[in-house]
Formats: structure tokens, sequence, C-alpha cells
């Protein structure tokens, strides 16, 4: 409410500054949802909410001021407003209204208010004025096309001339030019353009900037070009920029500090420069010794903390080096890669000259010596220059990665994944890289690692299994992949093994299952962790099958016998207790296992339990009375059961979900009241 507006925020405010929270619904993004125009969480107006972010701004403490260039950022917005629920919902009582302006005039004063604010910031020097320009520069385009060009006009002006180079801005203005001409008028495009020319460098730095570090991706940015020409284009113009400042090698020498270091996107996020490498090629192209630039070129490098490195420049002046004078190539990647501070740029060098047999040996000693990070080897992934190299010469670097951490050993997958993308067979010179990567994966916190290395585990690993139990191979995999699955380490390895756990029953069940569970029965962690994987998806009515399934029936059935304490109940839990979750399926009935699990161990109060928990584990979209109603019939049948106990706890179950139903439809009744207030 407006009379507590300051006090609120000034609240929300102070949590957001000390924001732990990633969730869209953080305290950051519910004081950011105080300042939009439309569909704020707030009935305090413009006026007062300007004044709390001028107060918020009067500080030195840079997190508050980002929370703030947020805030204004959000202000900004000229449409596509957009929240999830309603803050004024206060249970049965009239929802309260967010502030909407009275007039147009109310609505653009806010919204300049906003803008011109948020370009003070965009005038620093620092990180928070990047994020600042890129925030508003973003926003450019439709302050323009919503009829705020005067605003637009206003803070591109100040901003141009305070910072001399805006890459955003520019690209805000062209896409106004190529995208909206039909519907802005001739005079307003004349003056966009205009306002392009104004940003135009003045200066070396400036041109720098605009070309080589934060080239707009649309540049030239006032033109409608082809994708191909446009690449041209950019081309053209960091080689006429290179060509001109090697002519004044101390003018270059000034700024290889600023071209050598990572650039800042706002308080805590650093990106490469956009085209450092296409400018250090063409310095040695156009240079009578580009030699020379190696050693300014490193030390430079060297001079920016190791967190800051940009090595695009040198890279690009060493791939143009050993191109054009093919002796010094294997001189300069040694060097490159026995310095510690210059090494992560190997890679990449090697990529854009061709990896080489001998390259491998070289990133290996760098990778175990520690100079080499290994997430840079990422880039081998990728133009399928590794694939042109004979397995027995890759295969060693597949070992080292698997065998340097959770984070080589998922780069390590991805770069077998891409070497055998498009010829699998491959994989069959790599079997002892694969049996390699099953013995590791207990050995790493499989979480650390990218998230895709779920999948590249698995295509590799189903491949071998697939060759079946007549493989000895496969056998030797699937009894260390048991061995590996049955010992988690965490949820995460659900998401790591469970692609896999439906081959590896259905093939080895004499293999894994009594690895798998001796498991499930000794402990309870593991238990509940292989739980989940033999369930499957929880989202039921998109889901006909469960792994358990694939384990072959008898095998199941014998295990629950052997172990007839704690296997009954597990199975119970998981096999699927239906044959479909689909609605409006007419053939739906009790699974069979479910039903052969009622008809040899229904007379057991625990197994009845796991059931419950079987069906009230679930994921449903819209009113859970259809999910409920699924089980209606099915359940039915149960109650002509030769055994008194089935019938009796069937009845029961039929009871609660009646209860379960009536409960959905007072919970649905609720909301729709709430909807109709």
């Amino acid at each position: 409410l407006e009379d507590t507006f300051e006090d609120g925020a000034g609240l929300l405010l102070r949590l957001a500054v000390a924001e732990n929270e990633s969730w869209a619904n953080n305290a950051t993004e519910q004081f950011k949802g105080l300042f939009p125009l439309f569909l704020a969480g707030t009935a305090a107006g413009g006026e007062v909410r300007l004044r709390f972010l001028d107060d918020a701004s009067s500080t030195d403490d840079l997190s508050q001021l980002d929370v703030v260039v947020e805030a204004l950022s959000r202000g900004c917005l000229t449409s596509n407003y957009f929240r999830l629920g309603n803050p004024g919902a206060h249970g049965s009582r009239p929802n309260l209204d967010s502030w909407r302006p009275s007039s147009s005039e109310d609505a653009k004063n806010y919204i300049a208010g906003c803008a011109i604010r948020l370009s003070g910031f965009a005038q620093r020097g620092d990180a928070l004025g990047n994020k600042a320009r890129g925030n508003l520069g973003h926003q450019i385009r439709f302050l323009v096309c919503d009829g705020f060009g005067d605003v637009a006009e206003t803070v591109v002006k100040e901003v141009g001339s305070a910072v001399g180079h805006w890459p955003e801005a520019l690209e805000g203005l062209g896409d106004v030019i190529r995208y909206d001409s039909d519907t802005i008028d001739t005079e307003q495009i004349a003056r966009m353009r205009e306002l392009i020319q104004d940003l135009q460098p003045k200066d070396v730095e400036s041109r720098i900037r605009l070309l080589v570090t934060e080239m707009s991706w649309d540049y030239p940015d006032d033109e409608e070009l082809d994708y191909e020409i446009r690449q041209e284009r950019q081309s053209i113009a960091v080689r006429e920029l290179a060509q001109e400042i090697t002519q004044e090698a101390e003018t270059l020498k000034g700024h290889l500090d600023m071209l050598s270091r990572l650039q800042p996107r706002s308080r805590k996020v650093r990106s490469p420069q956009r085209r450092t490498f296409e400018f250090g090629s063409a310095v040695a192209e156009f240079s009578q010794d580009p030699l020379d630039w190696f050693e300014p070129m490193a030390l430079a490098v060297l001079n920016v903390p190791e967190h800051e490195r940009d090595l695009g420049l040198l890279s690009g002046l060493v791939s143009r080096l050993a191109t054009d004078h093919p002796e010094y190539e294997v001189q300069l990647k040694q060097l490159i890669a026995g310095t510690r501070e210059l090494a992560p740029a190997f890679p990449l060098l090697c990529l854009r000259m061709g990896i080489k047999e001998w390259d491998i040996g070289v990133a290996i000693e760098a990778l175990g010596e520690g100079r080499l990070p290994a997430g840079h080897l990422q880039s081998w992934a990728f133009g399928g220059e590794l694939a042109k190299l004979p397995s027995g010469s890759v295969a060693p670097l597949f070992d080292a990665m698997l065998s340097q951490g959770a984070h080589a050993y998922s780069v390590g997958l991805d770069l077998m994944q891409m070497y055998t993308y498009r010829n699998r067979g491959l994989l069959e010179e790599l079997r002892p890289q694969i049996l390699l990567a099953v013995e590791r994966a207990s050995s790493w916190q499989l979480g650390v690692g990218r998230r895709d290395a779920a999948h590249d585990f698995s295509e590799i690993v189903s491949w071998i299994l697939a060759k079946g139990r007549e493989d000895e191979d496969a056998r030797k995999i699937a009894l260390e992949l048991a061995k590996v699955i049955a010992n988690p380490t965490g949820y995460e390895d659900k998401q790591f093994y469970a692609p896999l756990v439906p081959l590896l029953l259905s093939g080895f069940p004499e293999i894994a299952w009594p690895i798998l569970g001796q498991a499930i029965l000794s402990d309870q962690l593991k238990g509940w962790v292989l739980r989940t994987m033999l369930r499957g998806n929880v989202f039921r009515e998109h889901s006909s099958s469960a792994p358990i399934l694939s384990l072959p029936e008898d095998v199941l059935f014998a295990w629950c016998h052997a172990n007839s304490n704690g296997a009954p109940p597990f199975a119970a839990e998981v096999a699927p207790i239906l044959t479909s979750y689909v609605s409006n399926d007419p053939e739906r009935t009790l699974h069979p296992v479910m039903s052969r699990i009622i008809d040899e161990f229904g007379d057991r109060d625990d197994v009845w339990r796991a059931i419950g928990a079987n069906l009230n584990t679930f994921g449903w979209a819209g009113s859970t009375t259809a999910y409920y109603e699924l089980f209606r019939v099915p359940l039915t049948s149960l109650e002509d059961h030769p055994k008194r106990k089935v019938r009796t706890r069937a009845k029961r179950m039929l009871r609660e979900i009646d209860s379960s139903i009536k409960s959905a439809r007072d919970h649905d009744d609720e909301w729709q009241a709430r909807a109709e207030l």
C-alpha cells in the first residue's frame, strides 16, 4: 500500500542486497516487481516509487546500486508486462489493485523518470555502468516504437557523449530503422540515423571498443543485409582498423592491456571480447614483422589478473603466425602450453589451425601438470577437427580426462561423444575408455560436472550394453555399472544412470539384480535413490511403463520370496498400479505385475502401505479429482478377491480415494470462488 510502501520496499531492498537464492520469486525479483508501470506489486504511485529509488541511489554500496539499476530497468518497460500470481490477493477479501497511471502523461512521466535515472548510471565507467548501458540500450527500440522517442533521444545523447561508445544503443536504433520504418514517420527515422552518426567513435580507444571489444551483433546497424554479407562487412571493418593501427605501434601497445581483459557485463559476469581473435590475426597479417608482437601481447596477458584474462588477441596473432610461417607452429604452441598463464589459449589455437596428433600429447601434459584447465578443452568438441585423428591418438586424451576430476570427466565424455557422433563404429576401438568411464563414474560428484554429461554417458554406455550378454566387454561393463548404481552418492545419480537401468535389467538381470537387490535391502538411502530410478516418471499421465518392468518378472518375484521382509513392499511401491494412466482409456485395469503382487503378498499391511505410497506419489496437471478417479474401477475388481484381507484393504483404499476426491473438489471450489471475487 502507498502509506507503507517506503518501509516495505526498504525491507525488500535489504533482503535483495543480501540475496542468496536464484529462484524467480527471490527477494530481488520481488523487489524489482514493485517498479513496472503496470502489474506492479504495489498500490504506490509513480512519484512515490521514483522518490524511493532516488533515496536508494544515494549510497556507495555497489550491491545496493546494482539492485536499483535492475529496478529502474524494470520501470523502463513500455510493454510485455507479466507477473505470476496476484500479490494483491488476500484470502477471501477483495483483491488489492496495483497502481495504474490516471493519464498518458502520468505514464510518460514515470517511464521517462526511470529512463533518465538509469542513464545517469549508464554514464559510469565501471561494471555497474556496463550493466545499466546494456539494460537501457536494449530498451531503446521499444521506447522509440511505443511513443517515447524524445526520451530515447535524450538518453542516447547524454550517455553517448559521456562514454564515447554504446553498442547496445546502436543495435536498438538500427533495429528501429530495419524493422519499424513502416510504423514510424520519416522525420523520426531521420533523427534515429542522426543519433547513430552521433554514436560513431571519435577516437582510437572508442573505435577499438566499438569494433573489437563490443561490436554489436548487427553491425553495420542501420542496414538490412544478408547474414553472410553482414559477417563480411564486420570482418572488413575489423581488418581495416587493424591495418590502420598497426602502422602506429605505440598506440596499439597502449591498448594491449584493454584488449587482453575480459569485459565486465555486470558486477558478477565477465565475457570474452567479441572480435579480439580476428583483430589479433589481422595485426599479424599487416605487420612487417608479426613475431615482434608476440612478446608485448603475452606480457599484456600476464599483466591482467587471472580471472580477467581474455586470450583472444594473443590466440589470433599466434594462429596467423603459425599459418603464414609453419616453422614457428611447434615452437609457439609448446611455449604457450608450457606457460601456466597462457596455456588456456592452447585448445583454441589448435582448433583454429587444425588439431595435430602431437597436440594431444602436449594437451595431456599441460592437463596433468595443472597448467591447462579441463574446461578449455571443451572447444575440441566443435568443428569435427578431433574426429579427423585416429582413435589410437585420441584415446590417451580420453583416459586423462576421465581420471582428472568431475569437471574433466564430464568434458571427456562430451569429447568421446562428439568424436564418435558421425561414426559410432569408432567406439569399437574405445572399449577400454568406455569401461574406464563406468569405473570412474562413482569417483566424482556427478552434479559438479556439466549437465549434459548424463546424456553423453548414457549414449556411450548404451552402445556397449546393446551388444548383449554374449559380448565379454558388455558383461564386464554391466557388472561395473551395476556396482556403481548400487552405491549412489546422491539424488543426482538418478538423472545420470536412470536411462541405462532398463537396458541393464533386461539384458543382464543375472549380473545386475543380485547387486541392486542387495543394495535396496541393505541401506535406506541407497534404497530411496534406487526407488526413484526404478519407479520412473511420476507424471503418470505421460508414462506408460516403469524401469522395474524391464526386469524379468520371475526374477523380481523370486527376489521378493527370497527376501520376504523388505522386497515385497519395495516392489509394491515401484511397480505401476495401472496398465494406463491416460484419463479416457476404457481398457484400464490393474497392471499384471501389481495384480500378482497383491495375489501373492496382499495379506500384508506393509505391502498395502507401499501401494498407498505408490498411488499418492504422482505429478498431475489440473484437478487431482481426475487422477484419483483413475483407480476407482480397477480397485473395485478386488472386492471379489479370494483373500479376505485383500477385499478388506481394497475397500479401505476405495474409501480413502473417495475422501481424496472430495478434498480435491473442495479445493477446486475454493479456488474458483477466489477467481470470481
